[in-house]
């Protein structure tokens, strides 16, 4: 395809740096960003060659049909710098999306590194008071976990008032519901 594009008259060589220079410009990623900037690339060529057209025809000015010629090479000129401006415009908009995209990323990383080290902070200074108070390290596992729920689940059934009926009122199916490892707000509405 780039053989193609040169003519004749044309450089291959003054082709590929201008190829060169647009994919340095831009460094595209994908093939979306390759075929944005392919056609900058393409349209960049056709502009150049319009006006190198536009000023044979204004050298050229002793011929009969010069006047129409250079019309037509006008128009030819403004329809490859509208072209060309369009496709620049769109590859410079996605510049410019993936330029926000990377520091919203970059900006909620560093949200959660703050956050994570904040946290991290909080429970070294529960683990150093603990050791003060003489009392076994925070984070002992699942099975404190596990332990620390159950007792909670306990004392909760106690503190409800006794029904008519001899149970708790709705403490059975709270608990219930929390040891199948559902929330209470995912129970069945009666």
């Amino acid at each position: 395809a780039k053989n193609v594009l040169v003519l004749a008259d044309e450089s291959e060589e003054q082709y590929q740096e201008t190829r060169r220079g647009w994919l340095k410009s831009f460094e595209p990623k994908g093939y979306h960003e390759m075929r944005l900037v392919e056609q900058l690339i393409l349209n960049d060529w056709l502009l150049k060659r319009a006006n190198r057209r536009l000023l044979e025809a204004e050298a050229d000015v002793d011929t009969e049909n010069c006047e129409h010629r250079m019309e037509l090479m006008q128009r030819y000129k403004t329809t490859a710098e509208r072209s060309f401006y369009r496709a620049l415009a769109a590859a410079e908009a996605l510049r410019k999306d993936q330029l926000r995209e990377d520091l919203i990323e970059e900006r909620l990383i560093w949200r959660y590194d703050r956050k994570i080290a904040s946290l991290r902070e909080k429970v070294n200074r529960l683990r150093a008071i603990n050791a003060a108070n003489g009392q076994a390290p925070a984070g002992g596992g699942k099975e404190s976990a596990a332990r620390s729920r159950s007792s909670r689940d306990s004392e909760r059934a106690s503190s409800f008032p006794r029904l008519a009926d001899g149970g708790r009122d709705g403490a059975e199916n709270r608990r219930g519901w929390h040891e199948a490892g559902d929330s209470y707000r995912d129970r069945p509405r009666r």
